[in-house]
Order: structure tokens, then C-alpha cells, then sequence
């Protein structure tokens, strides 16, 4: 298809390259009831200039301060009637004075999964985790997926 003045096509390698990381949690992880368990990443999708590099912190690299949208996506198995859960995205950094903040998703009854979708100030070398927390009686398997992109200085 052409477009009126349209000089070529415009292919997926002709896109801007986006800064960030793409993560999961491929194996099931365990958590306990009543326990806020941070989520260690076992898989790195994509990540341009090492932002992960094992375990569950994400470091925002030297040089790449700014404006970042996150999106954070647990899955637990098996919940039933009752059950509250929620997921967190939890970072400490010099732009709130080094205190975390924890940004909530409720998710409840049979719903297995939650999201969060924030955008952040954040500074080359804060950190964040991401987190689950469920009040069933015994433990639970856990899956996630992280993705957290720069979009502006």
C-alpha cells in the first residue's frame, strides 16, 4: 500500500531501538502464605545495556536516568473464593529520598493473576524489585513478567 507522499515503507528495522529490559519468571517459584516475596527473574527476554543482570533487583545503568514506564504481571496458581493478593513494584531511589515506594494491584476470589502499570522518575543506579503476596493457606507457584522501558530524560 502507498500513502500519498510517502517515500518508503517503513520497516521493524527502521524503528528506534527501545532502552530497557524484558524479564520473566519462566520456572514456577514458590512463595509462602502471608509472606511478600520478592520475584527472582530466571529469563532475560531482551535487555539493551544491563540493566538485570541475576536474581530479582533491576538497575536502571549508568548514563539512562529518566522517565520509565513498568509493567509487572504475576501469575499464582490455584487460588480459590477469598483469597487477597497483590503485587508490588517496590524502587528506592535519591528521587524519593531513598525511601521505597510500593505500587499495589489487588486481585482477589479466582483471579489468577494481576498487573501493575506505573511510570517513573528514576536516576542511573536506582533499583527496584517486584514483588507477590497471597493469603492462601499453604504456598503457592508463582510465574511473572517484567518489562520496563526508558520513554523520556
Amino acid at each position: 500500500m502507498s500513502w500519498p507522499g510517502a517515500g518508503a515503507i517503513v520497516t521493524a528495522d527502521d524503528l528506534p531501538v527501545r532502552t530497557g529490559v524484558r524479564l520473566r519468571r519462566a520456572a514456577n517459584q514458590s512463595v509462602n502464605s502471608a509472606s511478600q516475596t520478592n520475584i527472582s527473574w530466571d529469563t532475560e527476554d531482551e535487555d539493551t545495556d544491563g540493566f538485570w543482570s541475576s536474581g530479582a533487583t533491576v538497575t536502571i545503568p549508568a548514563g539512562l536516568g529518566g522517565l520509565y514506564a513498568i509493567t509487572y504481571v504475576p501469575v499464582v496458581d490455584s487460588l480459590t473464593a477469598g483469597t487477597r493478593s497483590f503485587c508490588s513494584v517496590v524502587p528506592t531511589s535519591a528521587v524519593t529520598g531513598g525511601h521505597a515506594l510500593t505500587y499495589r494491584n489487588l486481585f482477589d476470589n479466582q483471579e489468577d493473576r494481576g498487573c501493575v502499570g506505573i511510570v517513573l522518575p528514576l536516576l542511573a543506579a536506582d533499583t527496584f524489585v517486584c514483588d507477590v503476596f497471597h493469603s492462601h493457606g499453604s504456598a503457592r507457584n508463582v510465574t511473572a513478567h517484567l518489562s520496563c522501558y526508558r520513554i523520556g530524560d
